[in-house]
């Protein structure tokens, strides 16, 4: 199965309250029945929701574009994957391919380190300075501080991977 990214279409959006409407008379119905004949407007809905998402475009993983930069300017361009086939890199060899650009965020791909191998740092935590540890005692996943202290020291946490969260910013000020 590939990870696709789905743009939400403001119609859904806008009716949020409608589909979780649905969502809970289907789940009534599912409990108690269709005492009151809902599961008729349940279908109506749920047909709109489906041919809705259908509608919406697909975000595929694979980047749209990809940055350069002129190595004695630091000027910046972009380039499709097309001209990377076309041997954009070798006709232009004082601009340097930076990376990828995306239509949609990409999830970090990082995966589960072994703590013999490397202790996570500052850089691997999130906002709030913590990362998944695994238990293998227990053979769990808890959040915790990425710094030596009681997870780094015992040798029952083998495994860490960040957590992906940023800390969010505050609120602006009222003025």
């Amino acid at each position: 199965m590939t990870n696709k990214t789905v743009m939400v279409p403001v119609e859904l959006a806008e009716n949020l309250d409608q589909i979780k409407e649905a969502r809970n008379m289907a789940m009534n119905i599912a409990a108690y029945g269709d005492q009151h004949g809902e599961a008729g407007h349940v279908a109506q809905l749920l047909d709109w929701l489906v041919s809705a998402i259908e509608a919406a475009p697909k975000v595929e993983d694979e980047p749209v574009a990809y940055m350069y930069q002129h190595e004695d300017t630091g000027e910046i361009g972009f380039v499709d994957q097309q001209q990377l086939e076309w041997d954009f890199e070798k006709n232009n060899p004082r601009l340097q391919v930076i990376g990828p650009l995306y239509a949609a965020p990409q999830q970090a791909k990082a995966g589960w380190i072994k703590s013999s191998e490397r202790m996570p740092t500052k850089k691997d935590a999130d906002g709030y300075d913590e990362v998944f540890w695994y238990d293998s005692l227990f053979n769990l996943c808890v959040r915790g501080l990425f710094y030596y202290g009681e997870f780094a020291e015992q040798k029952r946490y083998t495994h860490w991977t960040p957590t992906g969260t940023q800390r969010p910013k505050p609120p602006e000020k009222p003025e």
